[in-house]
Protein backbone atom coordinates (compact mmCIF):
# COMPACT_ATOMS: atom_id res chain seq x y z
CA UNK A 1 0.00 0.00 0.00
CA UNK A 2 1.30 3.59 -1.03
CA UNK A 3 1.12 6.26 1.76
CA UNK A 4 1.87 9.88 0.92
CA UNK A 5 3.02 11.95 3.38
CA UNK A 6 2.46 15.92 3.14
CA UNK A 7 6.04 16.07 1.87
CA UNK A 8 8.17 15.18 -0.80
CA UNK A 9 9.12 11.59 0.52
CA UNK A 10 7.12 8.62 -0.65
CA UNK A 11 6.13 6.08 2.36
CA UNK A 12 5.51 2.34 1.20
CA UNK A 13 6.47 -1.05 2.12
CA UNK A 14 8.71 -3.59 0.44
CA UNK A 15 8.22 -6.94 0.83
CA UNK A 16 11.63 -8.98 1.56
CA UNK A 17 11.55 -12.82 0.72
CA UNK A 18 14.59 -13.32 2.26
CA UNK A 19 13.38 -12.74 5.70
CA UNK A 20 9.80 -12.93 4.97
CA UNK A 21 8.74 -10.01 6.28
CA UNK A 22 7.64 -6.40 5.17
CA UNK A 23 9.24 -3.07 6.17
CA UNK A 24 8.48 0.01 5.52
CA UNK A 25 10.78 2.14 2.70
CA UNK A 26 11.26 5.90 1.83
CA UNK A 27 12.11 7.40 -1.05
CA UNK A 28 12.77 11.16 -2.14
CA UNK A 29 10.32 12.39 -4.97
CA UNK A 30 11.55 14.09 -8.01
CA UNK A 31 10.09 16.45 -10.17
CA UNK A 32 8.26 13.74 -11.92
CA UNK A 33 5.16 11.61 -10.64
CA UNK A 34 7.61 8.66 -10.55
CA UNK A 35 6.08 5.11 -9.55
CA UNK A 36 8.74 2.96 -7.52
CA UNK A 37 10.36 -0.50 -9.30
CA UNK A 38 8.28 -2.78 -7.14
CA UNK A 39 5.99 -1.38 -4.45
CA UNK A 40 3.64 -4.16 -2.50
CA UNK A 41 0.65 -3.98 0.03
CA UNK A 42 1.48 -4.23 3.59
CA UNK A 43 -0.51 -7.89 4.39
CA UNK A 44 -3.70 -7.99 6.15
CA UNK A 45 -3.34 -8.04 9.82
CA UNK A 46 -5.21 -12.32 10.92
CA UNK A 47 -8.25 -10.37 11.95
CA UNK A 48 -8.84 -8.64 8.14
CA UNK A 49 -8.06 -12.09 5.97
CA UNK A 50 -10.97 -14.52 5.62
CA UNK A 51 -9.37 -17.78 6.71
CA UNK A 52 -11.14 -21.16 6.65
CA UNK A 53 -11.35 -24.13 9.02
CA UNK A 54 -8.56 -26.53 9.30
CA UNK A 55 -9.37 -29.55 7.50
CA UNK A 56 -8.64 -32.37 9.89
CA UNK A 57 -6.28 -35.42 9.31
CA UNK A 58 -9.45 -38.01 9.11
CA UNK A 59 -11.38 -36.02 6.92
CA UNK A 60 -7.81 -36.24 4.55
CA UNK A 61 -7.47 -39.38 5.15
CA UNK A 62 -11.52 -39.90 3.76
CA UNK A 63 -10.87 -37.59 0.73
CA UNK A 64 -7.38 -39.86 0.01
CA UNK A 65 -9.26 -43.10 -0.11
CA UNK A 66 -11.78 -41.48 -2.62
CA UNK A 67 -9.48 -40.64 -4.83
CA UNK A 68 -8.39 -43.84 -5.20
CA UNK A 69 -12.04 -45.53 -6.24
CA UNK A 70 -11.79 -45.06 -9.99
CA UNK A 71 -14.87 -43.22 -11.50
CA UNK A 72 -15.74 -41.84 -8.18
CA UNK A 73 -12.77 -39.81 -7.58
CA UNK A 74 -13.71 -37.72 -10.49
CA UNK A 75 -17.06 -37.16 -9.98
CA UNK A 76 -15.72 -36.41 -6.46
CA UNK A 77 -13.34 -33.75 -7.39
CA UNK A 78 -15.71 -32.06 -9.41
CA UNK A 79 -18.03 -31.69 -6.66
CA UNK A 80 -15.27 -30.21 -4.07
CA UNK A 81 -13.55 -28.27 -6.97
CA UNK A 82 -17.14 -26.51 -8.34
CA UNK A 83 -19.39 -26.85 -5.46
CA UNK A 84 -20.43 -24.00 -3.21
CA UNK A 85 -19.98 -25.24 0.02
CA UNK A 86 -16.42 -27.02 0.01
CA UNK A 87 -13.70 -25.61 2.01
CA UNK A 88 -11.51 -23.67 0.07
CA UNK A 89 -8.38 -25.46 0.42
CA UNK A 90 -9.83 -28.90 -0.33
CA UNK A 91 -11.79 -26.71 -3.35
CA UNK A 92 -7.99 -25.87 -4.94
CA UNK A 93 -6.75 -29.62 -4.41
CA UNK A 94 -9.09 -30.50 -6.12
CA UNK A 95 -8.85 -27.84 -9.13
CA UNK A 96 -5.10 -29.20 -9.14
CA UNK A 97 -5.85 -32.35 -9.06
CA UNK A 98 -8.36 -32.23 -12.29
CA UNK A 99 -5.43 -29.98 -14.07
CA UNK A 100 -3.25 -33.00 -13.46
CA UNK A 101 -5.49 -35.50 -14.55
CA UNK A 102 -6.18 -33.80 -17.63
CA UNK A 103 -2.06 -33.26 -18.18
CA UNK A 104 -2.04 -37.08 -18.18
CA UNK A 105 -4.73 -37.89 -20.37
CA UNK A 106 -2.98 -36.27 -22.75
CA UNK A 107 0.17 -37.21 -22.84
CA UNK A 108 -1.43 -40.90 -23.12
CA UNK A 109 -3.19 -39.87 -25.90
CA UNK A 110 0.14 -38.18 -27.53
CA UNK A 111 1.81 -41.79 -26.44
CA UNK A 112 -0.90 -44.37 -27.88
CA UNK A 113 -1.15 -42.14 -31.18
CA UNK A 114 2.28 -41.98 -31.28
CA UNK A 115 2.91 -45.48 -30.91
CA UNK A 116 -0.13 -46.79 -32.70
CA UNK A 117 0.99 -45.02 -35.77
CA UNK A 118 4.82 -46.79 -35.33
CA UNK A 119 3.10 -50.13 -34.93
CA UNK A 120 0.75 -50.06 -37.99
CA UNK A 121 3.71 -48.44 -40.39
CA UNK A 122 5.97 -51.35 -39.12
CA UNK A 123 3.15 -54.12 -39.65
CA UNK A 124 2.34 -53.08 -42.98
Amino acid sequence: MIVYNNTLNTSFYIYSSFTGTWSPETTKKTGRNRKAKRVGEKPKTMEEQKSSPVIKIGEWIITILLMAIPVVNIIFLLIWAFGSGTNPTKANFSKAALIWMLIAIVVYVFIALVFGAAFLAATS
